[in-house]
């Protein structure tokens, strides 16, 4: 059984594909979400002829045409090539740095070194880019796969995951380089997820010009003479360097110096005045573009007039390519100037910006710094006196964004881009859409949101705005966006909070988004910092600030616990416990939530601890709060209520109360029921986790018929969720999965059974690739299932090597585990020795299995008497083994005790 995430040149990896083999012939499950597209990675240059680039001399700056020789970057080459070459099986690098600092080139340069290695060199695109592929020649390396994938600040951090846990998946040595303007906090985000998934990860700040080995006179002069070469111009070797290129900051990044390099040849060709200064170099290359326009115009190849095709550019940078309906929609939102129809501007469009697929129209322009230079220089506010300002653009953006559209987040992108690098833009154009709609902040994803937090133009009026609109409860897509948000308002509100009580408030809101989006560290700092300011107004005032200071006890309770410190934990939550107790007590009943969420929360710390008698006590007594609190009124409003019972009922059930334990279950999910009538999207996973606890609920009292039902519309329900998001649900669907197998197995469905065993285990798979030590132990009891419901049904050859592997994850967790790892492993060989001795099937092999378990028993028994009694059956089950192979002798010996397994050493010593 095993997942199946191949990657291959070409084409589009969908989530939630699972290729499962040994059940009847072969099962598919897929949920066909395509999260990625798959091609060689471009490393041929295209060429562009004279006339082309006299055209359009912006043309030369593109990325696929290379035309400046690669030079310097020797540190960064060597950086990249020692990760490559490094020992890991699979690993990340991340390259980041402002655009046009030469990040692309340096990861293309870097990618034709790869393949000269030996390595097969691939490029990956979200599937919502809506840019068309410059795919390569296929590669066949043998050395390992080298996966790039640009603009990964764009992606979804959960469609990273995936992309980086395929690497993982291809069973050989694999490489995974991101590039991207911004590290922030998506990185901080992804780098720590990863890091749950034991994946290593680097990073490499891309340097200025200022800092590189190569001048930027040198890479100026290189350019300049490149660039005259193909547009055909003589005497550029003598003409004069722009005169802030030593110090001007826009000329610190590669292709700001290219640009100016280009700018000064085409500039001497038409004896024209060189620009100077980055945004005058933009400018008169865009004039360049614009006479290019005109001359289309004039010339009869199109019909709008220059002032529209400017217009129609500037609506395709902020939208990127779209399809042809999508077009004329994009089109007739933003009104651009012309009497023509829609139809007849996008056909005239494409004739300067031809698309690159027939489907698509909309081209933007290129490189992306141009395409934002472009925008800002058509926005009144700057300057740049040689580029006059189209009014058109003042409420341009809020036309075109108006309404829910596929292209707004393209478009937030751009436009946040734009306005990180221009001022004006910033004030004249983000900051009034987004008073007019601050909802547009998330649509552009994590990455933007954090990036529009960093611009210092945004006051705390538009930022507040937007605070508004961020959504409750955690958002894996937002939540390192959310965080950097929350984390600049409070920054911005924390001086000016002479009140501790305020400044411990917004700490409070800080926390819960840094928890929300893994930065579970950072969390405890923060929330240890305003339990800090509580305790001492609770000090001052313990009437007053009392219950602040006992509601921090109880979050940093979690936060302690989300950081491995338990111990610590527990005492944060005992201590939440005790005060509102003391709080109830004195007769402030207004305090008994506070007490039953306390409670809860030390339930579940005991829980993990595996205190369960201590957990079914502090739970049932939440549980009875609740209840008194809410009196006569229904329970139909109350998540916190449901998930208690949730709890309950497995705490009752581990205490053997089973018809009790259903009946808590039963109730969770009737709440469940309700909340989801009320709000689908918000409780549908805490319905499908009711589902599946009343399932097994049942099972336990052998209402198998019922099991099925819940646990087939549980399973519906996290596939649905799967779909969206399948790092954050695919452990629940596994679970889910499971609980159907059993009751289906329990009612005869075999087939069935199979399957949705074989589903779990290899949704099992791939969490335990990301994250062993959380998994394994998992994977191996599925594996250790599906084994024997492998050999019930006669398919003995299959089960045996099912649980081969579950004996060999055992193993390694015995390693390196105590004494209930090495139990469950002999708990195993055992289980399988007795199993296949019991229909005198592979004796031979199974003697070398109950003799590496009695090995582990025996060793096990002399610290513990309460493995003595298994240590008996399984050397009774040797001895009876041996006898069946004709060696009596030899199980006399056994039970005599004279005899010692040949296995010792795979016992502990």
């Amino acid at each position: 059984m095993v997942v199946h995430r191949q990657w291959i040149e070409g084409s589009t990896i969908y989530g939630s594909v699972f290729q499962l083999n040994d059940v009847n012939g072969g099962l598919t499950v897929n949920q066909q979400r395509p999260l990625y597209k798959i091609d060689a990675f471009p490393l041929d240059r295209r060429v562009i002829s004279t006339e082309q680039a006299r055209r359009q001399p912006a043309r030369l700056l593109y990325a696929r045409h290379a035309l400046i020789d690669f030079i310097g970057r020797k540190q960064e080459l060597a950086d990249l090539a020692e990760w490559r070459d490094g020992p890991d099986g699979v690993s990340v690098f991340l390259i980041h740095g402002p655009g046009g600092q030469g990040k692309s080139r340096l990861a293309a340069h870097f990618a034709a070194a790869s393949r000269a290695k030996g390595w097969q060199v691939m490029q990956a695109r979200h599937a919502t880019d809506p840019t068309a592929a410059v795919p390569g020649k296929p590669g066949t390396g043998t050395a390992g796969v080298l996966m790039v994938a640009d603009y990964a600040e764009r992606w979804p951090v959960g469609d990273l995951i995936e992309l980086i846990i395929d690497a993982v998946r291809q069973g050989h040595r694999a490489r995974v380089l991101l590039v991207a303007r911004p590290k922030g906090t998506w990185w901080q985000n992804l780098a720590y997820r990863l890091s749950e998934f034991d994946l290593p990860t680097s990073e490499l700040f891309v340097p200025p010009l200022a800092d590189l080995e190569n001048s930027p006179e040198s890479l100026y002069a290189a350019a300049r003479a490149r660039f005259a070469e193909v547009l055909a111009v003589p005497g550029t070797e003598d003409l004069a360097l722009p005169a802030g290129l030593s110090g001007d900051p826009d000329y610190r990044q590669v292709l700001g110096v290219h640009m100016a390099a280009l700018a000064a040849v085409e500039a001497h060709r038409r004896r024209d005045e060189a620009p100077d200064g980055a945004a005058a170099v933009s400018a008169y290359l865009l004039t360049r573009e614009r006479a290019h326009w005109e001359a289309l115009h004039d010339n009869g190849r199109v019909r709008i007039t220059a002032d529209s095709f400017a217009q129609a550019v500037y609506t395709a940078v902020l939208t990127n390519p779209l399809d042809h309906r999508a077009g004329l929609d994009a089109v007739d939102r933003i009104g651009i100037g012309t009497t023509e129809h829609a139809d007849q501007l996008l056909k005239d469009h494409a004739v300067a910006y031809p698309a690159a697929t027939p489907e698509t129209v909309l081209e933007p322009l290129y490189p992306d710094r141009l395409a934002e230079d472009f925008l800002a220089l058509m926005t009144a506010g700057h300057n740049v006196a040689s580029f006059t300002p189209d009014p058109w653009t003042g409420g341009a953006p809020l036309r075109l964004l108006s309404q829910p559209s596929e292209w707004q987040g393209t478009a937030m992108t751009v436009l946040v881009a734009a306005a990180a690098r221009w001022p004006h833009v910033a004030t004249r154009q983000l900051a009034p859409l987004l008073g007019a709609r601050p909802e547009l902040a998330l649509a552009g994803g994590g990455a933007t949101l954090a990036a529009l937090s960093e611009i210092r133009q945004l006051d705390e009026t538009t930022l507040s705005a937007v605070e508004q609109r961020l959504p409750a409860g955690s958002h894996p897509e937002l939540n390192a966006g959310i965080v950097s948000l929350v984390q600049r308002l409070t920054d911005i509100r924390l001086p000016g909070a002479t009140a501790q009580q305020e400044r411990a408030r917004l700490l409070e809101a800080l926390a819960q988004r840094q928890s929300y989006a893994g930065l579970h560290p950072q969390a405890l700092e923060t929330g240890l910092r305003f339990m800090e300011i509580r305790r001492k107004l609770g000090e001052q005032n313990p009437s007053a600030h009392g219950p602040h200071f006992a509601w921090s006890l109880s979050d940093v309770g979690v936060y302690l616990a989300k950081n491995g410190r338990l111990d610590e934990a527990l005492t944060a939550t005992g201590q939440a416990v005790r005060a509102f107790r003391n709080l109830v007590d004195a007769g402030r009943t207004e305090h008994r939530d506070g007490l039953a969420t306390a409670l809860s929360n030390q339930s579940a710390d005991l829980a993990q601890s595996g205190r369960w008698k201590e957990a079914l006590f502090a739970i049932e007594e939440a549980i009875s709060i609740r209840f008194q609190s809410m009196g006569d009124q229904p329970a139909g409003g109350d998540p916190s209520l449901a998930a208690a019972l949730s709890n309950f009922a497995v705490c009752l059930a581990r205490a053997g109360r089973r018809s009790e334990a259903v009946d808590a279950a039963q109730q969770a999910l009737a709440i469940r029921r309700q909340l989801v009538a009320a709000n689908p999207g918000l409780h549908e996973a805490g319905l499908a986790a009711s589902l599946v606890n009343v399932s097994a609920r049942r099972l336990e009292i052998g209402h198998f018929r019922s099991a099925l039902e819940e646990a087939s519309e549980a399973v519906r329900i996290w596939r649905e969720l799967a779909e969206v998001n399948p790092v954050a649900y695919e452990h629940d669907l596994s679970v889910a999965l499971l609980s159907l197998a059993t009751a289906s197995f329990s009612l005869g469905l075999q087939n069935d059974a199979l399957a949705a065993t074989a589903s779990a285990v290899g949704l099992l798979d791939t969490l335990a690739a990301r994250s062993p030590g959380v998994h394994e132990v998992e994977l191996a009891l599925a594996l250790t299932v599906a084994g024997t419901r492998l050999f019930t049904v006669g398919r003995h050859h299959e089960a045996l090597r099912v649980w081969e592997r579950a004996a060999s994850i055992r193993r390694h967790l015995a390693t390196t585990g105590g004494t209930d790892e090495a139990h469950d492993l002999a708990h195993l060989l055992w289980t399988v020795a007795w199993v296949h001795m019991a229909q005198s099937r592979d004796l031979p092999e199974m003697l070398a299995l109950i003799e590496e378990a009695v090995a582990i028993y025996r060793w096990l028994a002399t610290g513990s008497e309460r493995f003595r009694d298994e240590l008996r059956n399984a050397t009774a089950t040797w001895a009876r083994m041996l006898s069946l192979l004709g060696r009596d002798e030899e199980a006399r010996d056994v039970l005599r005790g004279t005899n010692e397994p040949s296995h010792l050493s795979s016992g502990r010593q």
